[in-house]
């Protein structure tokens, strides 16, 4: 392979979006694992989850006690795109999406701060099926690949040691998402599951809902998920969010 060879192979190569992800969050100071593998146990085949990018919020305590430490944990799929896709677009099952909160962060049931969660704050309505351009049925589409990968890997993926070691005496709790990042929105349009509305374009990082079946050690196991779809431009509106989440949360775990 010449000079001219490897240029084209970096240019079709998705290696090259999913480093500007890994710069992106390296800038910010967040550490960064890039294409961690595991065992599908479903299959007992090596795959690959694209990036792991953890990040650690001081809260300051109202009352004396050990330092605490919110950990976000991001499990991440890059997805560089190029061809259409369109999202239909429902009301999220609200009491299953509290439910996902309660059970799998700190949030408390009853408490005002749980209300700002991102995934509460974005609107009701979430992505509940798709089809890409180009592509018929579900295993030769794109998106759904990338979904299946993500939380494919997330599963397996979000029990791992932290990239930060714990700090002696610290007091840690976690926060750990799925997420999808895609290089352009540009070719992204959305339209309605309850009336046949024309297609818009869609402008804004947006959320997905899915009803995931995989296997564990246990067995054939479902899980209800939500994924967040971010476009790459928009990366800094997410991190905003996030920001606002763990504020919410600080002040619910610093009265402790």
């Amino acid at each position: 392979m010449d000079l001219e060879g490897a240029k084209l192979l970096i240019a079709d190569s998705g290696n090259s979006f999913q480093c500007r992800v890994a710069n992106f969050f390296r800038e910010l100071k967040w550490s960064v694992l890039m294409s961690p593998y595991y065992v599908d146990s479903s299959t007992d085949k090596t795959r690959e989850l694209d990036l792991i990018a953890e990040a650690a919020y001081s809260v300051k305590r109202v009352w004396i006690g050990p330092p605490i430490n919110i950990r976000v944990r991001l499990f991440i799929e890059c997805k560089y795109i190029t061809q259409g896709a369109v999202f239909w677009l429902d009301s999220m099952d609200a009491a299953r999406a509290h439910e996902w909160i309660y059970s799998r962060t700190p949030f408390v049931r009853g408490n005002i701060f749980s209300e700002e969660h991102h995934y509460l704050t974005q609107g009701e309505q979430v992505a509940k099926l798709f089809a890409s351009e180009r592509h018929k049925g579900e295993e030769n589409d794109p998106i759904f690949r990338a979904v299946n990968q993500c939380l494919n890997g997330f599963i397996h993926s979000r029990d791992r040691e932290t990239l930060v070691p714990y700090a002696e005496g610290e007091d840690l709790i976690e926060l750990r998402y799925p997420i999808i990042i895609c290089s352009a929105f540009g070719d992204f349009f959305r339209t309605s599951v309850r009336d046949a509305a024309d297609p818009i374009a869609i402008k804004n990082n947006f959320l997905l809902e899915v009803d995931y079946a995989y296997f564990a050690e246990e067995g054939a196991t479902r899980e209800y998920s939500l994924v967040d779809f971010l476009e790459f431009g928009q990366l800094n509106a997410f991190i905003d969010s996030l920001e606002h989440e763990i504020e919410a949360l600080s002040k619910q775990v610093g009265d402790n």
